[in-house]
């Protein structure tokens, strides 16, 4: 039977609790999620599944009672699992990304539309061609006074 526990963990069968707590924790520094942030989802992934079998085996062998049952042969199941799901927070991420692009975009149109309506209000106070120059000359620097036709 092989000790694939014991293996994930890379300490002996006859390892202590204090032993075996010290060598999950350096290995939970090196393997932690959060020190592998900046790199590929592909590679979050390994190291989450990783994670995983290392947390597995330490809830196993940093158990004694689950440690001798381990050692006697028994499998021994349960419901933990604390994978961190690195898909499922980009996802979340992507849209809350989205949702702050609509709202800026949203605003964006906004402020245009108050622009245009000041605009129109400029323009619609106007009478004459040279009025409606000056307006455009000075009140609205979008448009410059060489863009403008002056056989109009």
């Amino acid at each position: 039977m092989t000790r694939s526990y014991y293996k994930i963990l890379g300490v002996s069968e006859t390892a202590t609790p204090k032993e075996i707590k010290k060598v999950y924790r350096e290995l939970a520094m090196k393997w932690h999620p959060d020190k592998w942030v900046n790199k590929s989802l592909e590679e979050k992934e390994k190291v989450n599944e990783k994670m995983k079998k290392i947390n597995k085996a330490f809830e196993i062998l940093g158990d004694e009672d689950l440690k001798k049952r381990y050692d006697n042969g028994e499998t021994i199941t349960s419901d933990f699992d604390s994978g961190y799901d690195y898909e499922a927070e980009i996802k979340a991420e992507a849209k809350r990304n989205e949702e702050e692009l609509r709202r800026k975009e949203v605003q964006i149109i906004d402020l245009e539309l108050e622009i245009l309506k000041l605009e129109m209000k400029v323009l619609d106070r106007s009478s004459t061609l040279n009025e409606i120059s000056a307006v455009f000359c000075f009140a609205l620097p979008r448009v410059r006074k060489e863009d403008l036709n002056p056989i109009l």
